[in-house]
């Protein structure tokens, strides 16, 4: 039986089909033409009509230059499907890509008779892959520079386009026929080919139902018994599920033919694998959400740069919608921060490397300027040609913020604004570099609040600072636009007065300065007065740097303390000179300890009337190795400033721990030795635990330990001075204020502070009983520690007068050269000794 495409059955198809459909002979003629081939090519059935394809629809070399030699290839195996894409030409002279998959017809000895060719137009599928391949480039760069979800999309488009290209390349269509009488279905091999039934029989409907996806299985059966009673066309898309397990999307485009009585008769259609199509508009789909959900504005243009497309991200940035910008130019955004040559050197260099990049200042729709990070690439077509621009940027606005905080905040202080002292420090070294280059000079002034202490706890934190404000405020209006108020730290400012070394304009800003402080600063209704002390140094008399200037400069407002706080003081040699040595005692300070230089000296406490020694006050002296003893009024001072204070303190305690105890067992009896605790151990030091571990570790009766503090050390910080001499009283240790009277407030923390001992300051016992005003002093402490039950002890008796002015008067304890100056350890043991 000879296998014909002749039936009424097939014609009938051919003649309804949405694809082309030639007829040939053996030698390539046309023998037929389907309606919708005639349409597509815009021929007449006679101009095709027994002449081949080839040179007139079909190139007679493809776009690849191979010749168009299907025809050898159905001769060679008639049987064979020959499948290939080419662009062919159309009666108007234009082009389409096709599709086409040929087949020979043969008789039954297997001769060919004619071949079937049938053709899909894919021209909007070739341009998709054109404008992809375009939109893969320029998505490859874009993902480069921004974010990852950018890279994923480009990477997938470049994947849909190759797969893309695959599936053209072996053809994804199929037709088929089902008669819906006798139930019988007729499958093309493109067909069987999508269900996987190659190689076997086209099966029967209830085999195609099976084969849909079981989710949409009952949907398609309905939905093709209904379109069997409507009797018109269709068009389906759903799943199916190959022998393998594998899922596909197809698009089933079909219609129902009615017979008698217009009776359905069959149903007649073309299936396409569109399941890569399918998972290629959704990832286009899944690009175009990235873009227009990116953060990055993103604008495309046209040669001439009118907009024509604007993702959200621009409308977020710019102020303006999307139906504002389309049609307009992006200069529409410009600002006036870039001179004609940037945008033109722009312009060249997008020109030249079809791309450029930079910042840029460009301006919102409700006027404001902002910076933003620009890229833009040109969208080139085969020829290399830009046909497009695309814009991406990122508002830089909060970076740019951030960026000023930070420099803000590294160079300025945060309560007055004034510079910090990096920046002090910067524009010092600018002006030191100038008075080399112009022989000029500059001065700093070191200034420091005067008792600002005070007033900050009167006040509280918050108010002082409102205070150092306002302070802060009337330093610039006391000094010249070009000089620089900076604050220190704490309560101290630096002023830098540049490009001279004239007294006479140090000396006016000086007196500026002070006939500000001359005005009450007002806080919360209430008034107060600060002064204010300085001291100047010059460049280059005193220094060539910023950091010897500063020093310099705090040194002679310190000396200038020294002296009387309110006033003012310039560098000289001779400070110089003195801070060389402080700087020299410092380094061997640091290492004194450690190389055994201290010792400590003991001066006795006497009972005036029993003439007994009954404790002793534990001195520390430092035996310098070359420079021999080491005042004690040089080196305390500088431990506390340093720190070193508080080790130093550890090991006197220890040291009149050990003592205290040898000589409380030598005598019998408890002997207390007193030892000087500084307001540096007090700030930070634990000295309840300091204490404590002494005591236990050296097996010491608190009753053995005292501690002498100054008032001013309580008063730098009186609740945790409270809580600290509350412990070590309820430890049995007896506390004594020492220089009672020179202090801020004498009487005011006696009630607050468990004090067991007041010694009376040497100032006033030097000029008893001879001075009135000392002796008033003298007596009224000792009256009032009578009545308060403390113990009283006059420091730097000298003679009998003193002595028996003291006796007279009710003194508790004596202490001074009257007696004994400070010994050394064993000296002071031989006098007890002699003593006892």
């Amino acid at each position: 039986m000879v296998k014909r495409a002749g039936s009424p059955n097939f014609r009938g198809l051919v003649e309804a089909a949405n694809s082309i459909i030639l007829s040939l002979d053996r030698e390539g003629k046309i023998t037929y033409i389907n309606p919708f081939g005639l349409k597509f090519f815009g021929y007449a059935p006679e101009e095709l009509m027994g002449r081949s394809p080839v040179g007139r629809i079909v190139p007679e070399r493809n776009s690849r230059g191979k010749s168009a030699g299907f025809m050898a290839d159905i001769l060679d195996d008639p049987e064979h499907y020959a499948c290939h894409a080419n662009e062919n030409i159309k009666k108007d002279g234009t082009r389409a890509w096709v599709s086409w998959t040929n087949k020979g017809i043969v008789d039954d000895q297997g001769d060919l008779l004619e071949v079937l060719c049938v053709g899909n137009d894919i021209s909007q599928i070739k341009a998709m892959e054109a404008e992809l391949d375009s939109h893969r480039r320029h998505l490859e760069d874009l993902v480069k520079e921004r974010t990852r979800e950018l890279e994923k999309a480009t990477e997938t488009l470049a994947l849909s386009r190759d797969r893309l290209r695959e599936a053209q390349r072996i053809g994804r269509l199929g037709d088929f026929e089902r008669d819906i009488v006798t139930g019988a279905l007729y499958c093309s091999h493109g067909l069987n080919r999508i269900f996987g039934w190659e190689g076997s029989d086209c099966p029967g409907y209830q085999d195609f139902i099976d084969v849909v996806h079981p989710e949409d299985r009952e949907w398609v059966d309905g939905e093709l018994s209904k379109i069997i009673k409507k009797k018109g066309d269709y068009d389906l898309e759903y799943r199916i599920v190959l022998g393998d397990g594998r899922e596909k999307i197809i698009n089933e485009i079909g219609e129902v033919q009615t017979g008698d009585k217009n009776m359905p008769r069959k149903i007649t259609g073309i299936i396409q694998d569109i399941t890569e199509l399918k998972a290629f508009r959704d990832e286009i789909e899944l690009a175009g959400k990235v873009f227009d959900n990116a953060v990055e504005g993103v604008v495309v243009t046209d040669r001439e740069g009118t907009i024509e497309f604007v993702n959200k991200g621009f409308t977020i940035i710019t102020g303006y919608s999307a139906e504002e910008a389309l049609g307009q130019n992006p200069n529409m955004l410009k600002s006036d921060r870039h001179d004609p040559q940037f945008y033109e050197d722009m312009w060249a260099a997008l020109e030249q490397d079809g791309h450029w990049a930079g910042e840029i200042w460009n301006r919102r729709k409700n006027g404001e300027a902002y910076p933003e990070w620009l890229s833009i690439t040109a969208i080139t077509n085969y020829q290399g040609t830009p046909v497009r621009y695309m814009s991406v940027f990122n508002d830089l606005s909060d970076i740019r913020e951030r960026e000023e905080q930070l420099l803000f905040q590294a160079n300025y202080d945060a309560l007055t604004g004034l510079p910090n002292r990096t920046l002090l420090r910067d524009r010092i070294q600018m002006a030191v570099r100038r008075t080399s280059r112009e022989d000029m000079g500059l001065a700093v002034i070191f200034l420091d609040m005067d008792d600002f202490k005070h007033v900050n706890d009167a006040l509280g934190h918050a108010k002082g600072d409102l205070l150092l404000q306002q302070f802060a405020g009337r330093l610039l209006g006391a000094v010249r636009e070009q000089d620089t108020v900076a604050r220190y730290g704490g309560d101290e400012f630096v002023i830098l007065i540049p490009d001279t070394n004239d007294t006479d304009i140090i000396g006016m800003i000086i007196d500026r300065i002070k006939t500000s402080m001359e005005r009450s600063f007002p806080i919360d209704g209430k008034e107060f007065f600060l002064g204010v002390t300085m001291g100047v140094t010059l460049c280059p008399r005193d220094g060539k740097d910023p950091d010897t200037l500063i020093a310099n400069a705090d040194m002679a407002m310190y000396r200038s303390k020294e002296k009387a706080k309110g006033g003012y003081a310039f560098f000289t040699s001779e400070l110089n000179r003195q801070v060389a040595r402080r700087v020299e005692l410092e380094t061997d300070l640091r290492h004194a300890l450690a190389r055994n230089e201290f010792s400590l000296f003991y001066q006795p406490k006497v009972a005036i009337s029993s003439r007994e020694i009954v404790g002793a006050e534990a001195l520390i002296r430092w035996m310098h190795p070359e420079k021999g003893i080491v005042p004690p009024n040089e080196f305390i001072p500088l431990s506390e400033e340093t720190g070193l204070i508080n080790p130093m303190g550890e090991w006197i305690l220890d040291q009149a721990c050990i003592m205290a105890g040898t000589w409380s067992k030598m005598l019998n009896r408890y002997f207390t030795v007193s030892v000087n605790i500084s307001s540096r151990q007090v700030r930070d030091v634990d000295l309840v635990s300091l204490v404590s571990g002494a005591l236990s570790r050296h097996q010491l009766p608190a009753a053995c330990l005292e501690l002498e503090i100054t008032e001013s050390a309580v008063m730098e910080n009186v609740d945790k001075a409270k809580t600290m001499f509350r412990s070590l009283h309820d430890m049995g240790i007896k506390i004594s204020i020492d220089d009672f009277g020179t202090g801020f407030s004498s009487l005011s923390y006696l009630r607050l502070f468990p004090v067991s001992v007041l010694k009376i300051d040497k100032s006033f016992v030097d000029d008893i009983p001879r001075d009135p005003d000392s002796n008033t002093m003298v007596t009224t402490i000792i009256s009032m520690a009578d009545n308060l039950n403390l113990t009283t002890v006059a420091e730097g008796v000298e003679n009998k007068e003193q002595m028996d002015f003291l006796e007279a008067h009710g003194c508790s304890q004596i202490q001074g050269y009257y007696f004994s100056p400070p010994l050394p350890e064993e000296k002071f043991q031989a006098f007890l000794k002699d003593r006892d």
